[in-house]
């Protein structure tokens, strides 16, 4: 049964990776929103679908034009808020969640992998799974 995942603050990783591929923000503002082995960045969720990198400056989550296009990556900027949707989400053993992120904007893409570990927006034949596990700080 899909529930709606809490606001909070999260470790983001991609659920099928081994080892574990952690959402990395960029260490400035405008750059690629990537995944590596060694981030601890945590992510806040707010209720609306904002995700905001939270022990760095570079920003919220977003794509540099909008309507989203296809294969754009995503990145951490400032600016107006960015929704999107996280949707298919399960709670896993009362301790963390796993999930799909979705644009908000009508053209139904999800955040997957390229192949350089920078997260990009595809079709939903290619999207990557995530967990959300709540931290506290």
């Amino acid at each position: 049964m899909s529930v709606a995942l809490p606001a909070g603050l999260y470790n983001i990783q991609v659920t099928s990776s081994n080892p574990a591929l952690i959402l990395a923000a960029p260490s400035s503002a405008g750059g690629n929103i990537t995944v590596n082995t060694s981030s601890s960045q945590v992510w806040q969720v707010s209720g609306d679908g904002v995700l905001t990198a939270f022990t760095t400056f570079a920003g919220q989550a977003r794509t540099n034009n909008s309507p989203a296009a296809q294969g754009t990556n995503v990145v951490a900027n400032s600016g107006s808020p960015a929704q999107w949707i996280i949707t298919g989400v399960k709670l896993i053993s009362n301790s963390y969640w796993t999930g799909y992120i979705m644009t908000n904007d009508g053209t139904q893409l999800f955040w997957n992998l390229d192949g350089n570990n920078n997260v990009l927006v595809n079709p939903s034949g290619s999207k990557a799974q995530f967990t959300f596990t709540p931290v506290s700080i």
